[in-house]
């Protein structure tokens, strides 16, 4: 018999397999682009749009001649618009009733303008939530959420921010002490801890959910490691005792208990137990040092007056339920807090979002903006599916994380990330449009 090699077929076969540097060429090739096609894409200008606040502080970005905002803005505007065309400006009903509910509810922000003692914060309030919170949420609703693949990419993204954040961090603390570095951060280290313990839940449920080699699942855990380290050194208590709530929410779903059966996801356990270590140790460790200044700082809330900061909050609390009682229908009109408290008339706010609406726009404006959550978060239902389903936990991990902050800091422009995870709630009530073939979404992604 004629062996293949010293067959004349055999021979053409063997001399059209291209070199082993042509292979190495084609492979390195196409991992560049599918890494280039990721990253410049409309998810990465609008995770950097809607977190500028966050990360343009950095010395790292004193060279940039613009605002990284306005910046990040025009780009993910322009890019958007580009694929919203594309799909000859037609979204999902899901995306669309989203919409209507938010436009209704920055309407009737916009008519207490009417009757605001205010008028220099109350414009640039009015100013922002109806251009940076309203591209944020629409972004979300019309570009992303139609398409699975955009979904996934964005999650990506935000990861990769939040590690990038943490290794920034982590080699400052290094490098000039915890001590130092703390105390230049000012008061951006809420934004920055917001956004590390959103990528603690991103990374801990992909290693819950999906199924990675044993390499990829150990690297998902240390980088949960890391971001709980980097937010126990940053010093913000609200996203830490957040991201301690709305981590415990997995737990609940990812159990199943009938008549006959328990069961549980294994990877659950491990991740759990190895984040639970990891954690005590870390927590141990920097209460020997100045890196423990969350943990810290929480201790003082067991002392009279609660510490400056929560102190001055809880005060603001009851003074908003005072002025909600003097005006609780219609409310004292946007931007009236500062003015209201005897401030002047710049940028504060109660701290509190739920507080703040009902202060500015009261019940009516509550009653709004609850119909546009409460119809939001109805689509992740139901709640029993994000056993097998990680898009649907995640979001909802995410909300929870996100609306427990905005309880407890910043104004409604300022959880603009809060309101482009409700956007994205629509992706789940999308997907089986997205999957079909006709649908003018399925293919969205391949187009930046």
């Amino acid at each position: 018999m004629q062996s293949l090699s010293s067959s004349p077929l055999g021979a053409q076969k063997l001399c059209d397999k291209p070199p082993l540097l042509t292979c190495v060429w084609r492979n390195a090739r196409v991992l560049a682009l599918t890494v280039l096609d990721n990253i410049i894409s409309f998810e990465t200008f609008f995770v950097l749009f809607v977190l500028a606040g966050v990360y343009k502080a950095d010395p790292l970005f004193d060279v940039v001649p613009v605002d990284l905002t306005a910046a990040f803005f025009c780009a993910s505007s322009l890019v958007g618009v580009r694929i919203v065309g594309h799909r000859k400006f037609r979204f999902p009903r899901t995306s669309g009733r989203i919409l209507g509910f938010w436009f209704l509810f920055i309407s009737y922000i916009a008519i207490s303008f009417l009757w605001t003692p205010g008028s220099v914060y109350a414009a640039d309030k009015l100013f922002l939530v109806w251009t940076t919170t309203t591209w944020a949420i629409m972004g979300a609703a019309i570009v992303i959420a139609p398409d699975p693949c955009r979904v996934t990419r964005f999650f990506l993204i935000l990861l990769f921010l939040a590690l990038f954040l943490s290794v920034r961090i982590g080699i400052s603390i290094v490098s000039v002490g915890p001590k130092i570095f703390l105390s230049d951060l000012q008061s951006s280290y809420l934004g920055l801890g917001q956004v590390v313990g959103e990528g603690a839940i991103v990374s801990y449920i992909l290693c819950c959910y999906h199924n990675h080699n044993k390499f990829t699942r150990v690297a998902l855990l240390l980088i949960t490691v890391l971001f709980i380290f980097i937010l126990i050194t940053l010093g913000g208590r609200a996203p830490f005792v957040a991201l301690v709530l709305s981590i415990c929410v997995p737990f609940i779903f990812l159990v199943r208990i009938s008549a006959n059966s328990f069961f549980i996801r294994r990877t659950t356990i491990y991740g759990a137990a190895f984040v639970a270590v990891g954690v005590a140790v870390i927590s141990y460790s920097t209460l020997q040092t100045d890196a423990g200044r969350t943990l810290a700082r929480l201790g003082s809330l067991t002392e009279k007056g609660m510490g400056e900061s929560a102190g001055t909050r809880i005060r603001n609390y009851y003074t908003a339920l005072d002025l909600i009682d003097e005006r609780p229908f219609f409310g004292h009109g946007v931007g009236s807090w500062p003015l209201l408290v005897g401030l002047p008339d710049e940028r504060s706010y109660p701290h509190n979002m739920i507080l703040e609406t009902t202060v500015e726009g009261g019940l009516v404006e509550l009653l709004v903006l609850a119909t546009f959550l409460c119809y939001a978060v109805q689509l992740l239902r139901p709640l029993r599916q994000a056993f097998t389903d990680a898009e649907r936990m995640l979001l909802s991990v995410s909300i929870i994380y996100f609306f427990i902050n905005s309880m407890i800091s910043g104004d409604v422009p300022d959880n603009r990330f809060f309101f482009v995870l409700v956007g994205l709630t629509a992706c789940v009530k999308n997907r089986g449009i997205a999957h079909a073939k006709d649908s003018p979404y399925h293919d969205g992604a391949q187009r930046r």
